[in-house]
């Protein structure tokens, strides 16, 4: 189950963005890994849920994006 995120292989972020900002204080950060080509996607699922704003894109040493970092509004 771990290893299936759906047809897009996203719903695990879908859901850490719903219920991420129920966890975290005000202003509190959340980190993700996230895989190759995946930032866009995933900054539209952080987005669309309108309590995650978007800080940082931190990128590997082979200047790939890896991390996102997003702050709860």
């Amino acid at each position: 189950m771990a290893l299936d995120g759906g047809s897009d292989g996203l719903d695990f972020y879908r859901r850490i963005a719903k219920d991420a900002p129920r966890y975290l204080k005000e202003n509190g950060f959340l980190l993700l890994e996230i895989g190759y080509g995946q930032r866009e996607a995933i900054e539209g699922i952080l987005g669309f849920s309108g309590k995650l704003e978007i800080v940082e894109a931190v990128k590997d040493y082979s200047n790939i994006d890896r991390v996102l970092i997003a702050k709860r509004k």
